[in-house]
């Protein structure tokens, strides 16, 4: 490391990055405190003592983390924020100059605009502020005309919906928000029917005509492939995943194959390789040349993700020290991409992206070696062997590498990783190939294009029977819950201590003792911050934020569990599969023992199929199925050929260990019958000690009226989820009176189109001095009671 500077810098400059998110200190301070370090500095080179020098290197390191420091600091004073009023804005006219555009997908693509002015109630407001708008039209050819018009750079003005992007809502989710800022994007746009007039067709030459050649391989790549084989190919050589179906991606992550997916290191090493088998006859400036000119196109035409970023630069570092006779140090290369990327933007550090790239390529430089050196040591006859075990062995070291970072975004540490990279690996390179040489064969001859793009339709089919086989394996992965950053600090702190200390242990024994020490210090260490948001022995409530709709999460004292209502389910979006099953994961529930469908509209039910297929439920609850309502028949059929155990609403009760589920619904009651579907909701009434909770569904005021008379001041609980999301058809003043809550739940969609909650409920609410807590206001709301008071948890900070 004495020789090798820039690794040091490099190291030194992302702690002070990684400090600026962290720490809040006052620049004027600093700037000042990094002028006296550089100043002292210079001072002790004057001066020869041995002393005197070691003293100055901690003084130089000290000023470069300070300057890590400042340098992010800039980047993040100048973050942007959400420039509009409200969370959502309808029939927003913008206009601003087009930034980016990416491929399209189906009838629909994403560009960025540079909005300047908004146009809103007809009147005009200047702002600046980057925008992700989405276009959509109604077929796949109307999306290509639009392209075919639109260019970057051109002036446009548009009309559509604004929309904040989503943050992080429940808990173990990916933060939308957060991630689009770190692009200087705010806000994003939903257009619709192809409202775009371009009013300056001036354009920017160079980024437009790298998207014009992109988008002609993308369309050349589905002319002559299937949709399968396109998809692949589009996010292997443009590095766009956006046709890659999420199942897909998730059977990627379980059998630890993901990588091959993100353009990075393997692909550019797939690059060089073509490049120089194909120049082999050229002398090696002329070969260099060529291959360094086919990376930079390779870089351009990708869009320049850090990944190749990163490997581009090592490979031309590597090929530039190859024509000057010159060593190359691995990690010095490493380090010089790593510092030109932080230099263009220090937040890229916090980039899921540049985090597990360039961890498994400093793996790879360290672990490999030693690995290799092992297995060189022995006596192995065989070559195919050999070279299984070599590869193995930087898949592992890979996967050492990237395993917090894998741990933590993913929560999946995958078994079947080493094996399936065996065949993966050698079969994308493969893939990479022959859609090199399709498209290339193509410009010459169509068919040649079509004979070989149908031995990559095979290839394709061959790797995803591969990947689903593997990650649809019940032991394919193990579920690791909570993976946080400090416990990436304690992994990455242990594997260099067994490292450094490796070779410094001769005796077996000794190795093994310090392996078991190392891992039982993990053990530990890994629990420290671990925090369980439903403690068993409690009773805990949650609201999960699934939009306009509602699920309320009960886990009870003896981690029994319930769930009241799971949310809508699309085509585009399952609550159930994409909000509630990997909410369940992270809260390390298994299964739900007692589903409760209040009443069947879709946003109350219809996330529960996805749930009740994939054997997550034990128990349904729900109305009794109106034989006139299409629906309710379905719904019924549906329970009934899953095979699930379920029972009508009427009036009862659960116990529940020490708890008790109340069902209020009198369905022997003649006026019960004639109530709507909202009326006839399941409400219940959930007590713990002498704390209770009362959950209503989309009960109206006829359904309260009802109650009101059933049972009186029965009725009175200390939380209320209010009926209908707030409306003013529910929540009479009456019902209010007796229920008496000190807090009120409610459920519903950021600036949804029904205006959920009413304010004259918000109003009637605040006379009874109860606590409001809104899911699209705050997000997922987590409550918690020990049977004698319930007490409002935050979730994100686990207090």
């Amino acid at each position: 490391m004495r020789e090798h500077p820039l690794i040091k810098f490099a190291l030194l400059f992302s702690v002070g990055i990684a400090a600026s998110k962290l720490v809040s200190l006052n620049v004027l301070t600093l700037l000042s405190v990094t002028a006296l370090l550089i100043s002292i500095s210079i001072v002790m080179g004057f001066y020869k003592r041995s002393k005197l020098l070691h003293y100055r290197s901690a003084v130089m390191a000290a000023a470069i983390l300070v300057i890590g420091y400042l340098y992010a600091s800039a980047f993040l004073s100048n973050k942007p924020e959400y420039p509009f009023h409200s969370e959502k804005i309808k029939e927003a006219v913008i206009k601003g100059r087009v930034s980016d555009i990416r491929l399209p997908k189906d009838n629909h693509f994403i560009f960025t605009l540079d909005a300047d002015s908004l146009m809103f109630e007809d009147k005009v407001y200047p702002v600046k502020t980057k925008i992700l708008c989405k276009l959509e039209a109604d077929t796949n050819y109307q999306t290509g005309e639009v392209l075919d018009e639109l260019e970057i750079g051109n002036e446009i003005v548009t009309v559509g919906t604004i929309y904040r992007p989503r943050n992080k809502r429940n808990p173990g989710e990916f933060d939308y928000r957060e991630y689009l800022l770190t692009q200087n994007i705010t806000s994003t746009l939903f257009i619709s029917k192809s409202k775009i007039v371009v009013l300056d067709e001036d354009n920017d030459f160079i980024p437009d005509l790298i998207f014009k050649v992109r988008l002609a391989i993308d369309r050349r790549i589905h002319k002559l492939h299937s949709p399968e084989a396109a998809a692949l190919l589009r996010g292997l050589l443009l590095a766009d995943r956006s046709e890659i179906e999420f199942d897909t991606r998730e059977k990627f992550v379980n059998a630890g194959v993901v990588h091959v997916l993100a353009v990075s290191g393997l692909h550019v090493g797939y690059i060089v390789l073509i490049f120089l088998f194909l120049t082999n006859r050229f002398n090696i400036y002329l070969r260099s040349f060529i291959t360094i000119i086919g990376l930079l196109a390779f870089l351009l035409i990708t869009g320049s993700p850090p990944s190749v970023f990163r490997a581009s630069i090592m490979a031309i570092v590597f090929l530039v020290a190859q024509l000057s006779n010159r060593s190359t140090f691995g990690l010095n290369s490493l380090a010089l991409a790593w510092m030109i990327i932080l230099l263009l933007n220090p937040l890229e550090l916090f980039n899921p992206g540049f985090q597990l790239s360039f961890s498994a390529v400093i793996s790879i430089l360290i672990i490999y070696p030693k690995i290799r050196s092992q297995i060189n040591q022995r006596e192995i006859k065989s070559k195919v062997l050999k070279n299984t075990l070599l590869f193995m062995g930087v898949s592992f070291s890979a996967q050492i590498g990237t395993m917090p970072f894998t741990l933590y975004y993913f929560h999946k540490l995958s078994i079947v990783s080493l094996f399936t990279n065996i065949l993966v690996i050698p079969l994308v390179g493969v893939i990479v190939a022959v859609g090199i040489i399709t498209l290339t064969g193509s410009m010459i001859s169509m068919w040649v294009g079509l004979i070989y793009a149908s031995a990559n339709n095979i290839f394709t089919s061959l790797l995803n029977k591969i990947v689903n086989f593997s990650g649809g394996l019940e032991i394919s992965h193990l579920f690791i819950r909570e993976f946080s950053f400090y416990d990436s600090a304690v992994f990455y702190f242990l594997l260099i201590a067994l490292i450094t200390q490796w070779k410094k242990l001769i005796h077996i024994k000794a190795k093994l003792l310090f392996i078991l020490f190392l891992s039982g210090s993990a053990a530990v260490y890994f629990q420290l911050d671990n925090v369980d948001l439903m403690p068993a022995g409690e009773l805990s409530i949650m609201a999960i934020d699934i939009g306009q709709g509602d699920a309320i999460l009960i886990r009870f004292p003896n981690e029994k569990t319930a769930l009241i209502d799971a949310g809508n389910a699309t085509d585009e979006f399952d609550n159930g599969e994409r909000i509630i099953k990997p909410l369940l994961k992270q809260l390390g529930i298994n299964k739900i023992n007692f589903g409760f469908i209040s009443h069947v509209d879709a946003d109350h039910y219809k996330g529960f199929l996805y749930l009740i297929e994939n054997n997550l439920v034990e128990k349904i609850y729900k109305p009794h199925a109106d034989t006139s309502v299409q629906k309710d028949i379905d719904l019924q059929n549906f329970l009934i050929s899953n095979r699930i155990t379920y029972e009508d609403y009427s009036r009862d009760t659960i116990n529940i260990g020490i708890c008790r589920l109340y069902i209020l619904n009198d369905t022997a009651d003649v006026r019960f019958s004639e109530f709507s579907s909202n009326d006839k909701s399941g409400v219940i009434k959930l007590v713990y000690g002498s704390t209770s909770f009362l959950f209503v569904g989309d009960a109206g005021i006829e359904a309260e009226n009802l109650l009101e008379k059933k049972y009186s001041e029965f009725l009175q609980s200390d939380l209320l989820k209010l009926g209908h999301h707030g409306s003013k058809t529910s929540s009479e003043f009456e019902f209010l009176e007796l229920v008496n809550p000190d807090d009120a739940l409610i459920s519903a969609g950021i600036g949804n189109r029904f205006n959920h909650p009413s304010e004259e409920i918000l109003q009637r609410l605040k006379i009874f001095k109860t606590n409001i807590h809104r899911t699209d206001k705050e997000g997922a709301l987590l409550f918690r009671s020990n049977g004698k008071t319930i007490k409002k948890i935050n979730w994100e900070k686990g207090n």
